[in-house]
């Protein structure tokens, strides 16, 4: 896979800012951007744009431009999917706590769901 090529910092704020975007949050290592200043607290790269031109964009790159999108996608799917399940276990962890549910068996479990 290709390197992609490099981008100095002040010209990518600068890039985002003129897209419409601006800093929500700014840390050591990364700043995040969002285009909707009431969904500040939202750390992510906010701008909606139809799907279409997504295809129509994506339609514009190289193959290895291509695989290398495919494969970011790939990644912040598996993040976003592991952000998921990490606040589902939060949530059954805080339910098991307050006496919500409590410890059953596969066999309980099992016959529970059949009734």
């Amino acid at each position: 896979m290709p390197k992609l090529p490099g981008v100095n910092h002040l010209q990518a704020v600068k890039a985002f800012e003129k897209a419409g975007f601006h800093i929500v949050r700014q840390g050591k290592h990364n700043d995040s951007y969002s285009s909707k200043p009431q969904f500040a607290e939202k750390i992510a790269m906010e701008k909606t744009i139809p799907f279409a031109e997504v295809l129509e964009a994506a339609d514009q790159l190289s193959l290895d431009e291509q695989e290398t999108l495919l494969d970011i996608l790939h990644r912040r799917t598996i993040e976003h999917r592991r952000a998921v399940l990490a606040k589902d276990i939060e949530s059954a962890q805080e339910e098991f706590r307050l006496g919500n549910a409590r410890p059953v068996t596969p066999e309980e479990l099992t016959k529970e769901i059949l009734s």
